[in-house]
């Protein structure tokens, strides 16, 4: 998923990789949400939130 300049995407494990959107490869941050559950879905946004569904929660990130 782009937003801004940032690239986010999700294994299936529950980490998230954010990296920027640029020419090189440049890792920003690397989050784990790590609850046991399998994460199939892809993320979305909503207003300033990222919603991470798996198959037993939905997480909403944001400020």
């Amino acid at each position: 998923m782009l937003a801004g300049s940032r690239i986010y995407y999700l294994n299936r494990r529950g980490t998230t990789f954010v990296v920027a959107a640029s020419p090189e490869f440049r890792l920003l941050e690397k989050n784990d949400l790590g609850d046991g559950s399998r994460f199939d879905a892809s993320p979305a946004v909503y207003r300033n939130h990222i919603l991470i569904r798996s198959n037993k929660f939905l997480y909403c990130v944001g400020r």
